[in-house]
């Protein structure tokens, strides 16, 4: 299925982050749009979008895993949510750092990839919870939630430069690293992990208890953006597998 907003709702990619985002059920996509100063949310069972203004400079949209709310950065400075079906902006908190990205763990929680390590913060709003140090060897980068072991599934970063996936205990922050090269990993309800090595995106069956591959990589071979500056791929997946991304090629604006 490929979308192509109205011209009203056209899509901006900064560059740096996925700016694209799809609701756990796979119903709705969220993105950027308006030249970079609004976010647009479109069921996928609809022709036109919702516009939400009143965002700032929003990048990197996540969606809360109830589907309710969606999540954005404003600016280099600003952690917030608004109703995904439209609403007041709330503001979570602040964050600091180049590249920063966010997670919920639960529809109470989220956590922060920013400058000095990750931290969790009430979704609600509050003062942000060191949970990994960014001096600490490896490196902890991004996250995705993995509820069956109740683990925060991150990038370790080694000093080399290497990226294997992680599972990090948010109780104890105990990191246990996978045999799996790569980075930004996602379970999904299939019983497959989705990661991101180098510019290629990859799947393997996942074992959610053993933490292991139970199977060979495949890799997706779909013509996906690979951002410029952030050096990401510009893509977001549902739990049931619905795979959402910026298409390869010329400028989005």
């Amino acid at each position: 299925l490929s979308i192509t907003p109205p011209a009203s709702a056209a899509i901006t990619s900064t560059g740096y982050s996925r700016d694209v985002a799809i609701t756990p059920d796979g119903r709705r996509v969220g993105y950027i749009g308006g030249n970079g100063t609004a976010l647009f949310v479109r069921a996928l069972d609809e022709t036109e979008p919702i516009r939400i203004d009143d965002v700032g400079m929003p990048h990197h949209p996540f969606i809360s895993p109830d589907g309710l709310w969606i999540g954005f950065l404003d600016g280099a400075s600003w952690l917030k949510r608004v109703p995904i079906t439209g609403g007041p902006v709330e503001t979570v908190c602040r964050v600091v750092g180049v590249g920063v990205t966010a997670t919920w763990t639960t529809p109470e929680e989220i956590v922060i990839d920013m400058a000095g390590g990750l931290f969790r913060v009430e979704a609600s709003g509050g003062e942000p919870e060191l949970v990994a140090d960014a001096f600490d060897s490896p490196r902890l980068r991004d996250g995705s939630y993995l509820a069956a072991a109740e683990r925060l599934l991150v990038t370790s970063l080694s000093s080399d430069g290497s990226a294997r996936i992680g599972a990090l205990d948010l109780a104890t922050g105990e990191v246990q690293l996978l045999d799996i090269e790569g980075g930004r990993p996602q379970h999904l309800s299939s019983g497959h992990l989705l990661f991101q090595r180098d510019d290629s995106l990859r799947v393997v069956p996942f074992d959610p208890e053993t933490l292991s591959p139970t199977g060979p990589e495949v890799v997706i071979d779909e013509p996906i953006l690979f951002t410029p500056f952030g050096r990401r791929l510009a893509y977001d997946i549902a739990e049931d597998g619905t795979l959402v991304y910026f298409p390869a090629g010329p400028e989005l604006g």
